[in-house]
């Protein structure tokens, strides 16, 4: 009778519903009093889950007595299940090699047994440590193969499952649309069944997609959905996933304070669960915070901690946004050289995991798991004879359609491989008869790869330093900037800040272009940032003499004679109040509002100065000039201080920023240059249009001019309509 009344207490122990978990003293009674292996297993397993929630290592140490008992008694049964255990317990601690070797022998087991029911989960773990481990190819794999089981066996709770994993590759794979095609109908399924786990994995994952497609309001009430699913069921680690990334939401919402406080409560729990996965994943997230906070010391602290960890436990998924933070940082800090190395290991990273070839075999499994899911269910309606002969007809005609179609690619695959073997062998045959030239075409292809490598990590760089678009545009809504460099880095550049009420914007052409006037143009953007931020100048003349003064400064440290420099041109731009942009009395037209007549009479302060690069303004119908001052901003010959010029512009009126590269560009029938009056007479034309429109039409212009030939110059030209 005790006997019997040990074996029920022990059943409502396994059925896992966290509400009714015994306290851990009754369960290791119960361990006492059992005198069957099997039950004392079963005990011992029950008492795992409960420290699944408390403490892994001790949750490691019980499941390591369960598969040393179930080994004494040679249950292959029991021995899969146990091991099972210890993959898990193991992956959560971070040791995915030791993880992977408990989960392979689990699998031997259960297919020696036949055991249909744990094969397809632990199929499933493997998938995620294969994914995580940046192994897609075999995760997917895995992961189908899990699948095509829950389904057989029609086990909907581990279909459910699975279609979350599947949405998950698809995800990582920027398949957005198949990601929430799977992840909604884990959801759907879950929630008819009652399975609460999938249910909060689901809307974890929906509220995950939902922030990186920029729908915050519904990423935030899918995550929290899932936080108060998992705490129903008690899953700590699961609920510090979703914790962090209400954190990341908020991230992106620009509250930090949030966003700082939700990641480190999911932290929190990850340190006390030993969780080392989420540690690495949430140590990231927190960096991030601080990274996109400003406050890059912090963030550098936790990537230098992250990045530490996730290779001691091999967790490759989670390093290429390490190292590229990690790239970024030190590329602001001006230590290139770290930089650049972060950046290297973080392109080769990338590509070794999300290759053309992953993409491709994960549409072509999921093409065929579609194909074979098609073939299955009309199997199991013509065994119960639910599927009428016209009805079973139409889907084998489907199947067979589908077969002609790959029959029909099939053959034309085959035409033209026919076609690629005779020119192949063409080719050949021409590089038997040139191989020498080919062997050095080869040489200088190589030597061209890494320098454009590099160029290209120069480029990633150089754009640090341009303002983001969206920053101008929130305090210049309507402007435009058409930006043409020569090569893939350029000596022109384009500078914004915003600073006691006014907006100041550059476009400046750095001596040289490509590489080295990339180089000078760094230097040149910098020495700006320090005259306004450091010096705290606000006059646009006081701003290129101190530039100036700067940029001479830096060039000096050399040995030889350095004549690098740059030409500017530099407008500040203030709204005047209301009681000054509205003299005498007011009259509003018929049909217009109080607002738009006020709006319409606003006038703006503008002040500019100009090294080389004159400033252009459209008011009134006319196409103004203020004359830049004949010296650059560089080694000069009798420097004079730089004028600051002032006009009053009313609402609707333009001006034009521009670097000399648009002028001179030779083209057209005869071949000659573009020239100012030209360019003058094409903003005259466009005027009226709108700033988008007007750019659109300076680009078509320009390319037209050119024609096949090469652009000689960084093109750069700024419009604003105040």
């Amino acid at each position: 009778m005790i006997e019997r009344l040990l074996i029920f207490c022990l059943f409502i122990c396994l059925g896992r519903s966290y509400s009714q978990v015994p306290a851990l003293d009754s369960l290791n009674k119960i361990y006492a009093s059992i005198k069957n292996d099997s039950l004392r297993i079963k005990t011992l397993i029950a008492i795992t889950d409960i420290y699944l929630q408390q403490d892994l290592k001790k949750a490691e140490s019980t499941i390591h007595k369960a598969i040393s008992a179930s080994k004494r008694i040679k249950s292959k049964y029991l021995q899969a299940e146990t091991m099972g255990y210890m993959g898990y317990i193991k992956d959560a601690l971070g040791e995915l090699d030791s993880s992977f070797a408990y989960y392979n022998k689990a699998v031997e087991y259960c297919i020696e047994v036949k055991d249909e029911e744990t094969y397809p989960v632990l199929l499933n773990n493997l998938a995620s440590i294969n994914q995580r481990k940046g192994k897609f190819n075999e995760a997917i794999d895995l992961q189908m193969r899990a699948v095509k089981v829950f389904e057989k066996n029609n086990d909907k709770k581990g279909m459910a499952y699975s279609y979350n994993n599947i949405g998950e590759m698809f995800w990582q794979l920027k398949q957005k649309q198949m990601a929430f095609k799977y992840v909604l109908l884990a959801q759907e399924l879950a929630d008819s069944i009652g399975y609460v786990l999938v249910s909060a994995y689901s809307a974890n994952n929906l509220g995950s997609f939902y922030n990186f497609s920029d729908e915050y309001d519904k990423a935030i009430i899918q995550l929290e959905k899932a936080v108060k699913l998992y705490e129903s069921i008690g899953d700590e680690a699961a609920k510090a996933r979703s914790l962090q990334n209400i954190g990341s939401t908020y991230k992106n919402l620009k509250d930090f304070n949030k966003a700082i406080f939700y990641t480190h409560q999911a932290y929190d729990i990850y340190s006390r669960l030993n969780h080392k996965d989420g540690l690495v994943r949430c140590g990231y997230a927190i960096a991030s915070v601080y990274h996109d906070q400003g406050n890059d010391a912090e963030a550098l602290t936790w990537l230098n901690k992250t990045y530490k960890l996730a290779m001691e436990i091999k967790a490759v998924s989670h390093l290429p946004g390490v190292l590229r933070s990690l790239s970024e940082i030190y590329a602001k800090k001006k230590q290139f050289e770290k930089a650049y190395n972060y950046f290297v290991d973080f392109k080769n990273l990338k590509d070794s995991i999300f290759d053309l070839e992953t993409t491709n075999k994960f549409q072509e499994l999921e093409a065929q798991y579609q194909n074979d899911k098609k073939t299955l269910e009309i199997e199991n309606l013509k065994t119960k004879e639910a599927l009428s002969k016209v009805e079973l007809d139409k889907q084998f005609s489907e199947i067979k359609k589908q077969n002609q179609q790959k029959i029909f690619f099939a053959i034309g695959f085959l035409f033209m491989l026919i076609i690629v073997f005779f020119v192949y062998r063409s080719y050949k045959q021409k590089q038997k008869d040139n191989l020498i030239i080919t062997e050095q075409k080869h040489l200088v292809e190589e030597k061209q790869k890494e320098i454009l490598d590099s160029i290209a990590y120069a480029k990633r760089l150089q754009e640090a330093i341009l303002p983001p678009q969206n920053i101008v545009t929130k305090y210049l809504p309507d402007n435009f900037i058409l930006y043409l460099p020569k090569d893939i880095v350029a000596g022109d550049f384009y500078w914004f800040e915003h600073l006691d009420n006014g907006s100041y914007i550059a476009a400046a052409d750095s001596t040289g272009h490509g590489v080295p006037g990339a180089m000078v143009s760094v230097v040149c953007s910098n020495a700006l940032n320090r005259a306004v931020h450091e010096f705290g100048l606000r006059v646009p003349g006081e701003i290129l003499d101190k530039t100036r003064e700067l940029v001479l400064e830096t060039f000096a440290k050399s040995d030889k004679d350095v004549k690098d420099g740059m030409d500017i041109s530099l407008v500040k731009i203030t709204e005047l109040p209301a009681e000054k942009s509205v003299p005498g009395r007011l009259v509003i037209p018929k049909g217009q509002t109080l607002k738009e007549v006020m709006s319409s009479q606003t006038k703006y302060k503008i002040e500019w100065a100009g090294a080389n690069n004159p400033l252009w303004y459209y008011s009134q119908g006319t196409i103004h000039e203020i004359k830049a001052h004949k010296q650059p901003i560089g080694k000069t010959e009798q420097a004079t201080p730089f004028p600051t010029h002032s006009l009053e512009l009313s609402k609707g009126d333009e001006l034009f920023l521009f670097t000399d590269g648009y002028a001179d560009q030779f083209g057209g029938v005869k071949g000659k240059k573009f020239k100012y009056k030209q360019l003058e007479e094409v903003l005259l034309q466009s005027a009226q249009l709108s700033l988008l429109e007007q750019k659109q039409n300076l680009e078509n212009k320009f390319h037209d001019w050119k024609g096949n030939l090469e652009q000689i110059d960084d093109v750069t030209i700024v419009g604003i309509r105040v």
